[in-house]
């Protein structure tokens, strides 16, 4: 028996329900592309807005699918339904994919091309084996009901570890879509064994395409809880991190409040103090809670009740915004202490000024500290005296006072004699006691307005003020004088020191602390020329020598690059029978614009300032090859005597100096003489005999030049094996006149002889010094009678023209 058919399509009622299916298809599609709008501008976080938009793509497939699906069933489009079909499948796909995403899973796209490739397989079978549009609809659902249901699995394990609305709502759409699936299937294969299509049943097809409009919606609305519960959540959270925070800011600032080394507190707007931390309580001596009600100005030092009231006031009405400055405090036993107050007023915005906070540090230690700094820093920290800095700030207001009153005002620079001895024999230890001793007997020596610095090492500075004259000035430097030269008693050791003292005037001699200073200081070294242990008064002569000493120093730093200094020779003649043996060498120094200077000028210069050791080392060199020269050319070999400076030996090296002067001119050593005065043997006695053995065993000869002007004994011409002793020509010239100098030079000559050393005569300038000498057997003689120091060339013609009868 044949089943009935229903051929609906080719009846009136047909066409009426065809319109009514795709009335509502459209009305449903409209609502599925609505949903896709809504849920793609919702979210609203940063990381949620990709989910929300597989979401939005999801429904928006569905309704593009509706309406293609529906304009290929009306036109009976195999097309149109196959990309209907193919949309639909792709909202599954998004729906999977944005629940996946909103799960936390991995989405794996890979998965999903079995099935886009499974219904376009089906579908192009389905065309060629002209199988019924039920069929072709129960297989297009079959296809997408285990992605509804996988999703609703999904969606279901994940709502067991959360409790949200949202994933409710999606677990319900996912099974609603799954169910939905599954009666269309089973609806397509039923209506199939009747000849019914599907499509054209009202009621099923109204259902069906409304659901899927309903299913997007319910897919915006459970968005739209889940962004409600995250953001629900994450209020709950930052709260309570915020609360956390607060509560840590808070435990914070209590522990800061309590531990602070600083006293921190809170005064109201009475001036009374509400609150104060630990270290206030131990800070003035009391409790924590006996400082609370406490008025803050009672906790002033009296003296700064008024400018610490003023203070407060302006912070309160809001005159200033805060106020840092340093007070003096009082404890609760009366100590007093100083402190350094920091405070700022305290402001509601609601009720205005509260009162004020402030923070007290103790700088007690500090301000002692820098009270020490600052005596250091104007002070000497051996004596105690006061520094430079501060006797020339002192210096400038005596000065200007004494413009002002028409008085002086003296500087007197004292630097002590032979202080290094002290050192030396003692040790510093005793050194700085005798500083001490001597900064207390200055003390003792000046008025209390007067002003004592120690300048530096062993010298000092005093400043006397509103002097009247030049005699109450020299009065004050005796009496300086006189303090002390009084022995000093160090250790057991009676020490006896000196002074020299240089004084400049002001406003006279300068008006500036360094000019005061440099014309005393020039006054001093005036008063060590003089004897020492004296006073001396600046004078502008003073200042000429002094520059003109300064001058000569920067002209001998140069002369010897410049090949300025030139060697004379004065010839040395045998008494005996007046031939010339040797000749000694005499340094001139060839200044630019002054000439030939004489050594006496310019040595002692050279001596203060060390140009002494190579000029010394010239001479030498120059000498020696001089002679050997001389030797080469045919004269007869002579002496070369060379003088010697102290200096040479403390400072140089004498010894290579002579090797490299005899190595380089090829001359015999014991053509070479060598002068020492009697200084050199005094100072540094073994290290100048070890020198001169050195210098004996190679061959060199010496001599004691100036013999009888200084301190040597005769003890030292048995150590110091010498040739010669020179008679300075200061008892030479006056052995007529002065009974005394023919003496001493009859005494030095018999000396020689009994030493069995030669005795040379200085300064001989007439026949009654030569006869003299003769008759004391005197052995050799130099001096303008014979010659006179010549150049190289003159001396040559000397020599020729020399004739030993003369003697």
């Amino acid at each position: 028996m044949k089943r009935p058919t229903l051929d609906l399509e080719r009846s009136v009622w047909g066409d009426m329900l065809k319109i009514d299916i795709g009335t509502l298809a459209f009305s449903a599609a409209i609502v599925s592309l609505a949903s896709a709008l809504f849920i793609s501008s919702h979210g609203t976080r940063h990381d949620n807005r990709g989910r929300s938009w597989v979401f939005a793509v999801a429904a928006g497939c569905s309704g593009l699918g509706q309406l293609i699906a529906l304009m290929g069933s009306q036109n009976h489009s195999p097309v149109e339904t196959i990309v209907g079909n193919i949309l639909f499948l792709h909202s599954a796909i998004g729906f999977h994919i944005a629940i996946c995403l909103l799960s936390g899973r991995r989405v794996r796209i890979a998965n999903y091309a079995p099935l886009i490739a499974g219904f376009l397989v089906c579908y192009l079978s389905f065309f060629h084996f002209n199988y019924s549009l039920n069929v072709r609809i129960a297989c297009a659902a079959a296809l997408r009901l285990p992605i509804y249901a996988h999703a609703a699995w999904i969606v279901h394990a994940n709502r067991r570890t959360r409790e949200s609305r949202g994933l409710l709502g999606l677990e319900a759409i996912s099974v609603s879509c799954g169910i939905m699936l599954s009666v269309r299937i089973l609806t397509a294969v039923f209506l199939n064994r009747w000849n019914v299509n599907l499509a054209t049943v009202v009621g099923w097809q109204s259902s069906y395409y409304l659901l899927w409009g309903l299913a997007n919606v319910g897919i915006a609305v459970a968005l739209v809880y889940l962004d409600a519960e995250e953001i629900s959540e994450r209020l709950k959270q930052t709260v309570v991190e915020k609360s956390g925070k607060l509560r840590s800011r808070e435990t914070e600032l209590r522990l800061i409040f309590d531990t602070s080394s600083a006293a921190i507190f809170f005064v109201n707007m009475e001036g009374r103090i509400t609150q104060a931390n630990r270290c206030m309580g131990e800070m003035f001596g009391r409790t924590q809670q006996s400082l609370i009600g406490c008025g803050y100005i009672d906790l002033v030092h009296p003296t700064d009740h008024e400018v610490s009231r003023e203070a407060m006031q302006a912070l309160m009405l809001g005159k200033t915004e805060c106020v840092s400055f340093e007070r003096r405090y009082v404890r609760h036993d009366g100590a007093e202490f100083w402190g350094h107050l920091s405070g700022r007023p305290m402001v509601d915005e609601g009720e205005g000024p509260l009162g004020l906070v402030g923070v007290i540090v103790d700088i007690t230690e500090r301000r002692r500290s820098e009270a020490h700094i600052e005596f250091l820093a104007h002070h000497d920290l051996l004596t105690g005296l006061p520094n430079r800095l501060l006797v020339e700030d002192r210096l400038h207001q005596s000065i200007a006072h004494a413009i002002r009153s028409q008085t002086k005002t003296a500087l007197l620079f004292i630097d002590l004699d032979h202080f290094k001895s002290v050192n030396d024999s003692l040790g510093h230890a005793a050194g700085d006691s005798v500083l001490q001793e001597v900064a207390n007997r200055l003390l003792l020596s000046v008025r209390d307005t007067d002003s004592i610095s120690r300048h530096g090492g062993d010298e000092f500075l005093v400043v006397l003020s509103d002097a009247r004259d030049s005699q109450a000035i020299t009065a004050v430097g005796e009496k300086i004088l006189e303090g002390l030269t009084q022995p000093v008693i160090i250790d057991g050791h009676e020490i006896c020191i000196s002074s020299s003292i240089g004084i400049s005037v002001g406003p006279d001699d300068g008006v500036t602390f360094e000019e005061l200073l440099k014309k005393a200081d020039t006054a001093m070294y005036h008063a060590k020329e003089s004897g020492r242990n004296t006073c001396r008064f600046y004078s502008e002569q003073m200042n000429i020598e002094t520059t003109f000493q300064l001058e000569m120093k920067a002209g001998l730093t140069h002369a010897l690059e410049r090949d300025e200094f030139v060697l004379h020779y004065q010839p040395l003649i045998d008494l005996n029978d007046g031939t010339m043996t040797g000749v000694e060498a005499l340094i001139r120094w060839n200044r630019p614009g002054y000439g030939l200077v004489a050594p006496n000028d310019f040595i002692p210069v050279a001596e203060l300032s060390g140009l002494i050791v190579p000029i010394g080392d010239w001479v030498l060199m120059e000498a020696c090859r001089q002679a050997r020269s001389w030797q080469l050319s045919g004269f007869p070999e002579l002496t070369v005597t060379v003088n010697l400076s102290a200096v040479q030996f403390k400072r140089g090296n004498l010894e290579n100096a002579v090797r490299d002067a005899l190595d380089a001119s090829g001359m015999s050593p014991d053509r070479l003489e060598l002068e020492l005065t009697e200084s050199i043997l005094i100072e540094n006695s073994e290290t100048v005999l070890t020198t001169i053995d050195k210098l004996r065993a190679q061959g060199v000869r010496f001599a004691i030049d100036d013999f009888g002007t200084g301190y040597a004994s005769l003890a030292y011409l048995k150590r110091f094996h010498v040739d010669k002793l020179k008679i300075d020509q200061s008892f030479v010239r006056n052995m007529h006149a002065d009974s005394s100098d023919a003496a001493i030079v009859q005494a030095i000559i018999q000396l020689a002889r009994s030493l069995q050393l030669q005795t040379v005569a200085e300064g001989v300038e007439d026949d009654r010094h030569l006869s003299f000498l003769k008759l004391q057997n005197c052995t050799l003689a130099q001096g303008f009678l014979f010659a006179r120091p010549l150049p190289p060339g003159e001396l040559i013609n000397f020599a020729r023209e020399h004739r030993p009868t003369c003697v």
